[in-house]
């Protein structure tokens, strides 16, 4: 299902911007050792039961089928405020993150979908802005919150839950770009030279599309 629905935004992205993936700044697909590489990292200072408890054999599994498809890409192309991140941006990301988690457990917010804390070993980054936002799968959500559910952090200042996974952000991305109040197009006087766009032609926030 999110292979569809991220194939499907690829294509759309490329009808949107006359334009080609490449010439927009994706990578080629990550191979299967990087792929590799990046999850033994992941898991590398993990207790293997408690990773299998949380994670799972399949949770990874989405984020796995994305870099497939694409390794990535560059600050030519915006989407989620930062870069849909490499094999081995993800790992740096998400160690540099780990750098401000806590043990303190604060219980829960975000209308008890989310843990309180700052960073969570079982967060893990698709997309960063370094020391700005980062968007993250979350595999230990709080009572009221889905397993895969994709949060968003503004510089550990604020942090909620935008969607249920990452085939429920992509599917609703593509809705709105099928439906043509969005579109992606060229913009100025900004480090991206493509970005998402509403109607009146305004760059526009994915989170606000979302909520």
């Amino acid at each position: 299902m999110f292979k569809d629905a991220f194939e499907e935004f690829l294509s759309l992205v490329e009808k949107s911007t006359g334009r080609s993936r490449t010439d927009l700044g994706f990578h080629p697909p990550a191979s299967e050792a990087q792929i590799a590489a990046m999850e033994a990292a992941l898991r590398e200072d993990s207790d293997a039961d408690e990773w299998d408890a949380k994670v799972g054999a399949h949770g990874l599994d989405d984020l796995k089928t994305m870099l497939r498809l694409a390794n990535g890409h560059t600050t030519k192309f915006a989407f989620l405020n930062g870069p849909l991140l490499d094999t081995e941006s993800v790992v740096r990301e998400y160690g540099e993150l780990l750098e401000y988690a806590s043990d303190d457990d604060d219980g829960y917010e975000d209308d008890d979908k989310l843990r309180a804390v700052t960073m969570h070993p079982y967060w893990i980054p698709f997309a960063s802005y370094p020391a700005e936002v980062s968007f993250l799968v979350d595999f230990d959500p709080g009572p009221a919150g889905k397993h895969g559910q994709v949060l968003v952090n503004y510089n550990f200042e604020e942090k909620f839950v935008v969607c249920d996974s990452l085939t429920d952000l992509f599917t609703r991305v593509n809705e709105k770009l099928k439906e043509g109040s969005v579109r992606f197009g060229p913009v100025q006087g900004y480090e991206q030279e493509y970005d998402l766009l509403d109607a009146n032609g305004k760059r526009a926030k994915v989170v606000q599309l979302l909520s």
